[in-house]
């Protein structure tokens, strides 16, 4: 990954004149228009997206932005139709083993959702969503050299029609976060040496938060400091390794510290997550593991699965093992309820990957692998609206809650075909193009972009193997990052289109920049 001088619009000091207030405002409008060209699904959806876990994340959100929520300690009741539920069923079935709010997903989003969490905001979401991906996306293309705004707006035109993000950037779920930090932390790590202090400070804050917003992202970017690394240290490249730990490796130590933070806080557990062991058995139990080894071992051990070793794989057909154990009313979490099960199940852990090692390997490879095929949109673009879901967007404003049963997505009528069709047609057309480019324009493209497109591809591979690995196999997990495809088909394309026009257009630096 060799990064030449960069161009003089990508290096911001302070011999520089600061940005006119036009130059300013010019910046922020474009990337506005930009986002909201991705959130067209909100559009047409005529509200945000929501997943069955949309529910808690508002439910924390909206418990601190409503007073009369926190004097409750209870959600408000939907006054539109729905049966009251104090949470979702996953919420509730676990309620008797942790009492931790953190206990199945962190906090960060909850967080971000907090300005959002009150009536009248609640609509502008997918717009700052689409919003900070538009500056992303501008901060990577300025990176590699790409300037001016025609590219940019072509980038965002091709991502809008044949990619995945706009549905992300529509939903109310972190999600959207995946590939975006994939990107940032290219952004980060090759910008590093031309930043100020101020932007390298908000470099790193951004990282952290990214990495923070969801458990899987830490494997992803553990495995992205990884080639970074080694692109420092082998390929004799002009990538830092300075740049690499300050820019990747210290927000990983933060956002680590602050997930350890949280659990201490509210639950006196300094971990990164309570829930991690019992996700890794329900995988281990799926893939026949841990099956095995409790078959083996529970006429010595006094596990509580024991007396569940019968029913464990006695899963429905079109329910994945995993996903019965973990969340089906009948499942063995939900059949024991006990907070003894936390402990239990990392010591099975161990003594499973230690009596099965290279099944293990081996499991976790090949469902690695059948997540990397497995990226299309999810039917939940169409799913009806439970009771426990209208109830939490109920907390935010009864009106609110109307709007959403009266979506296409809730009324089950948002054209799924045609965007999976979409989304198909844009990850075909990408590997074509990378293909093509690879072969006959290798030498035109300078070897920085080549490191993106690396870079792309095995955050790509990195965000399966951590959830087809160590979690269920499922489309979402795929489709949150499969947008990178087309994403670095459109950098080439922005590279080649610049190489044949000649010098690119300088474009003043402004504080977003």
């Amino acid at each position: 990954m060799y990064k030449p001088d960069p161009p003089a619009s990508d290096v911001i000091s302070a011999n520089e004149p600061p940005a006119s207030l036009a130059t300013i405002l010019r910046t922020i409008g474009a990337l506005f228009l930009a986002g909201a060209l991705l959130a067209t699904p909100a559009v047409l959806n005529r509200f945000p997206f929501i997943f069955y876990d949309t529910s808690s994340y508002i439910s924390r959100a909206t418990f601190v932005t409503h007073p009369a929520l926190r004097a409750a300690h209870r959600p408000v009741t939907a006054t539109v139709g729905a049966a009251p539920a104090a949470s979702s069923p996953k919420e509730q079935s676990y309620h008797a083993i942790s009492s931790n709010p953190f206990f199945l997903r962190p906090i960060t989003y909850s967080i971000l959702l907090v300005p959002f969490s009150v009536a009248s905001l609640f609509y502008f979401l997918p717009f700052a969503q689409g919003f900070f991906c538009a500056y992303v996306i501008r901060r990577l293309l300025r990176t590699v050299g790409v300037d001016g705004w025609k590219p940019f707006a072509g980038t965002i035109l091709g991502l809008t029609a044949l990619s995945s993000l706009p549905l992300h950037v529509s939903y109310a779920m972190p999600d959207l976060f995946t590939g975006i930090l994939v990107v940032m932390s290219f952004v980060a790590v090759l910008s590093w040496p031309t930043r100020s202090v101020a932007g390298r400070c908000w470099d790193m804050l951004l990282m952290a938060v990214l990495i923070a917003v969801h458990l899987s992202h830490l494997p992803i970017m553990l495995a992205l400091i990884l080639l970074y690394g080694a692109s420092a240290v082998f390929l004799r490249s002009k990538l830092r390794l300075a740049s690499v730990m300050l820019s990747g490796v210290v927000p990983l130590l933060v956002a680590v510290i602050a997930l350890i933070g949280s659990n201490y806080a509210v639950a006196r557990n300094p971990v990164i997550s309570e829930s991690s062991p019992l996700f890794l058995l329900a995988r281990l139990i799926g893939d026949g593991p841990a099956v095995a080894y409790l078959t083996e071992h529970c006429a010595r051990e006094p596990y509580l699965l024991c007396r569940h070793l019968s029913q464990i794989n006695a899963h429905p057909a079109n329910e994945p093992a995993s996903d019965y154990f973990l969340w089906n009313p009948n499942g063995a979490v939900n059949q024991i309820a006990d907070p003894r099960l936390v402990a239990e199940a990392s010591r099975i852990d161990r003594a499973t990957i230690t009596e099965f090692p290279l099944e293990v390997v081996t499991n976790a490879v090949r469902n690695g692998f059948r997540q990397l095929v497995h990226f299309q949109v999810d039917a939940d673009v169409n799913s009806a609206a439970a009771p426990f879901v209208v109830d939490a967007i109920a907390n935010i404003g009864p009106d609110i809650a109307q709007q959403y049963l009266n979506s296409p997505q809730a009324r089950g009528r948002y054209p799924l075909v045609l965007t999976r069709g979409l989304v198909d047609v844009g990850v075909a057309l990408a590997l074509l193009v990378v293909a093509f480019v690879a072969v006959r324009f290798r030498t035109n493209i300078p070897a920085q972009i080549w490191g993106f497109v690396a870079v792309a591809f095995t955050g790509i591979a990195a965000n399966a193997l951590a959830t087809g690995g160590l979690s269920e196999v499922h489309d979402r997990y795929g489709n949150r990052v499969i947008w990178l495809a087309p994403f670095t088909a459109l950098v080439l394309l922005c590279v080649l289109a610049q190489n044949r026009g000649g010098a690119t257009q300088r474009v003043e630096p402004t504080p977003l920049s």
